[in-house]
């Protein structure tokens, strides 16, 4: 009897450890998977090394709209052209593979080798007359899902806005990736672009200033009412939280009203990604909750539109497959977005950290809204 509730005991403890043991192997890879967004320092003039691998890092320069050359004037229109790429895995599958890509680098590889460059013609973005309204060279929209402005609204302007169309994955035209406005026409031109598309959510992925560089001119009232031609913008509401802020603005124009939220999260440096990856979750669950099917596109914006709008709009896009279905397919994913907003995600940790994200969910249920699939192992 005495030897049976030794044994009994003996059990216990050694089934106790076990689970010690797996729990504190749990942490290390929570603690693991963390360190990988720590974002290290970087000078104002990495960016723009010419030594960069732009296979890994896609390198921005901006326009000098003050120096035009002659070569400016009649570009020459190069469109890479590219097979779309697919690679559809089973959820457990892909949490396993994103595992071993950690451990030995894999994500960087797999990034040089989605099609990359502009996918498409893009002869609008070239005209004389819009020039002035890109601020970085290369990042074009392409012809045939560009946004293209009605000019018959009173605002003297072109039907030009350095903007694209983005299906998503459960309607066409879900989305639109935008330039960040940066100057006064880009600023009318932007209000515009949601004025006319019937826009009620703004997505704001940068801040105003980041290091003593400009990234977006700002197109909201704090206190006051700003007026952008026709456009009067009224500050309804405005709720500020340590990572975000989730402001509410009426838009008049004549004797019409419309009403649109603008999501800013702060807390994403240009070409890295936010080292909290739970509130950026819980943010892309703010921005979509409620959303009815007649509401116009979200507006997703940046600076360039491209980096991190980009990774955010295949997120989103990735969660709501993940929940309807029992595999994904990021590498499609990434290559169809490409093909509609030219060079979208910009960095190798960007797309890693897109897919570190999507485990992160799928193994935390909370931040998967509506019905989920159970995956092996969580």
């Amino acid at each position: 009897m005495l030897l049976a509730a030794l044994f009994a005991v003996i059990i216990l403890l050694l089934i106790l450890i076990i689970l010690f043991i797996r729990r504190c192997i749990k942490c290390h890879k929570k603690r693991a998977a963390a360190v990988r967004y720590v974002n290290p320092a970087l000078s104002s003039s990495d960016t723009q090394n010419p030594l960069i691998d732009e296979r890994v890092t896609i390198v921005l320069e901006e326009i000098d709209h003050n120096n035009v050359t002659p070569q400016d004037e009649t570009p020459e229109v190069v469109v890479e052209y590219s097979n779309l790429k697919s690679y559809r895995v089973s959820l457990d599958q892909f949490i396993r593979e994103v595992d071993n890509k950690r451990e030995k680098d894999g994500f960087r590889e797999e990034f040089k080798e989605i099609p990359n460059g502009l996918l498409e013609l893009h002869f609008a973005a070239l005209k004389k007359e819009n020039k002035s309204r890109n601020r970085y060279k290369k990042v074009y929209p392409y012809d045939y899902c560009r946004v293209v402005l009605d000019t018959d609204d009173n605002t003297g302007g072109t039907d030009y806005v350095n903007a694209c169309f983005v299906h998503g994955f459960n309607f066409d035209k879900e989305y639109i990736a935008a330039q960040g406005p940066f100057t006064n026409e880009t600023l009318l031109d932007f209000w515009r672009l949601i004025w006319q598309n019937r826009c009620t959510r703004v997505v704001m992925l940068t801040n105003l200033f980041e290091g003593d560089r400009m990234k977006c001119l700002q197109y909201w009232p704090e206190n006051e009412d700003m007026r952008f031609g026709p456009f009067l913008v009224r500050p309804e509401m405005q709720d500020v939280f340590e990572q975000y802020t989730v402001r509410r603005l009426v838009v008049e124009k004549g004797d019409e009203k419309k009403r649109v939220t603008q999501y800013h999260f702060t807390a994403w440096p240009d070409c890295r990604v936010p080292e909290d990856m739970d509130t950026l979750l819980e943010f892309r669950n703010i921005v979509i909750k409620d959303i009815a099917p007649e509401e116009g596109p979200i507006v997703v914006h940046c600076s360039a539109g491209i980096g991190r709008t980009g990774t955010f709009i295949a997120l989103d896009y990735l969660l709501k497959e993940v929940m309807t279905k029992d595999s994904i397919d990021v590498i499609n994913c990434v290559s169809k977005l490409r093909q509609q907003r030219a060079f979208s995600i910009q960095t190798d940790m960007q797309y890693a950290f897109l897919q570190e994200a999507i485990v992160h969910a799928l193994t935390h249920h909370d931040y998967l809204t509506g019905p989920f699939l159970e995956v092996d192992g969580m």
